[in-house]
């Protein structure tokens, strides 16, 4: 009833706008939250599979939930609650300072900024977006900016702040893909018992 309410309070003034207006507000939410990002808590669950050509998965990995965890010097990090296969996360009673060491290397590929710039989007209730991969974004030489633009996303936003309040998506095109030229020496005779 309470959400009735409030979306009958907010339409009018959510009326008329476009998907740039509402993404812009958006991204204006989100980068003044990340300013107070020590007032926050947030928990996500990600899902990975590897899928061939196609586009059909072909391997499918456990997921991860993962929650902002408060670093000795203050920032936010991500660090592993739970892993969908039941093991018990490395460094799951350390500190949080080893917790978030652990993730460290596993940061989300783009900003979330990135995504709510996009120019491919639709408003498909009054307080959410739909967000399509960005064609002319795809072609950027900027990472960050390619992998956001292969993004098919729905964004659920708060109405009286505008905040993105729930992100769901799926990378669909090929811009988060890193090509590495790096290889890897084996010693000969195998491993050592």
């Amino acid at each position: 009833m309470r959400a009735a309410i409030l979306l009958a309070v907010f339409l009018p003034v959510l009326h008329g706008q476009t998907a740039a207006d509402l993404l812009a507000k958006a991204r204006s939410a989100y980068q003044r939250n990340q300013a107070q990002e020590e007032h926050w808590n947030w928990i996500a669950v990600e899902t990975r599979s590897l899928a061939n050509k196609a586009g059909r998965a072909i391997e499918t990995f456990p997921s991860v939930t993962a929650e902002s965890v408060i670093r000795n010097d203050g920032r936010r990090c991500n660090a592993v609650v739970a892993w969908g296969d039941g093991r018990k996360p490395y460094r799951a009673d350390a500190d949080p300072e080893a917790r978030c060491q652990a993730m460290d290397y596993f940061r989300a590929p783009f900003p979330v900024a990135a995504l709510l710039e996009s120019g491919s989007a639709e408003v498909t209730a009054p307080v959410r977006i739909a967000i399509s991969p960005d064609k002319t974004r795809l072609q950027s030489r900027d990472l960050a900016i390619r992998c956001a633009a292969s993004i098919r996303a729905s964004v659920q936003l708060d109405p009286a702040t505008f905040f993105p309040t729930l992100l769901e998506g799926e990378v669909v095109e090929n811009g988060c893909d890193i090509h590495s030229s790096q290889s890897c020496n084996m010693a000969a005779g195998g491993a050592r018992r």
